[in-house]
């Protein structure tokens, strides 16, 4: 199964036509999953039911489920602490909050100055 919002516009307007659906449903559908923020395609009642169906076959369009979000005492920043459906944990927050935590983030941008000099 494969995360329907990691496709972007032109890549749902293939995979609407290849199902044989008009390419408007391609739009409707990214509003739902980008605007609406809809957490399946049951809740995409303006797409046919057999076009929800057929997607639910190869992707799934849950959001992440937030685990726990942590707020700054002294700015009131917050930082998202999300599991997404395959298990994996991702940060969320600004660059600053996100450096602050020394975790992935922190350790992805270190790395990029690691040779430099």
């Amino acid at each position: 199964m494969k995360n329907i919002r990691d496709l972007e516009i032109k890549e749902l307007t293939e995979l609407i036509e290849s199902m044989g659906e008009k390419s408007f449903r391609a739009a409707q559908l990214y509003q739902w999953l980008h605007v609406k923020l809809a957490d399946g395609f049951d809740e995409m009642t303006n797409l046919p039911k057999s076009l929800r169906e057929k997607l639910s076959e190869d992707y799934y369009a849950t959001l992440p489920e937030t685990v726990e979000v942590l707020t700054s005492q002294i700015d009131e920043t917050k930082k998202f602490i999300n599991r997404m459906k395959d298990g994996h944990v991702i940060e969320q927050g600004n660059h600053d909050s996100l450096l602050a935590q020394d975790g992935f983030y922190a350790q992805l941008y270190n790395s990029q100055f690691e040779n430099v000099g």
